[in-house]
């Protein structure tokens, strides 16, 4: 019985921003039995080193909302084969999640007689 085994780690493309779109990657495997499906999702976490919890599907782009800002953002590949045998991959997180700075012009007052 051979075991899957991770060969590359999946890759976060994008600007870590708020409205701004990040893009991943699947990682790769070899080894196991039989054919590998691989399953990408989003992973958040509030530090980057450690708490990561599901966020989305990684089989699209992620457009990064205000509740990511000051967040850590990363992406996780799940190589399994056909009797069931894992193997998983992480991306290097990118962040934290910046937020678009407010831009304040100064108010425009009209005096009318």
């Amino acid at each position: 019985e051979r075991t899957s085994k991770k060969v590359s780690s999946p890759s976060v493309s994008g600007t870590a921003k708020v409205g701004e779109s990040l893009t991943t990657t699947d990682g790769t495997f070899n080894g196991g039995e039989g054919a590998i499906t691989v399953a990408t999702v989003w992973q958040v976490s509030n530090t980057g080193s450690g708490g990561w919890n599901w966020l989305a599907k990684g089989d699209s782009p992620l457009v990064l909302a205000a509740a990511q800002a000051g967040k850590y953002i990363r992406s996780s590949s799940t190589g399994t084969d056909t009797i069931g045998q894992t193997a998983n991959a992480n991306s290097t997180s990118v962040g934290p999640v910046e937020v678009e700075a407010l831009s304040v012009s100064d108010p425009t007052v009209t005096v009318s007689n």
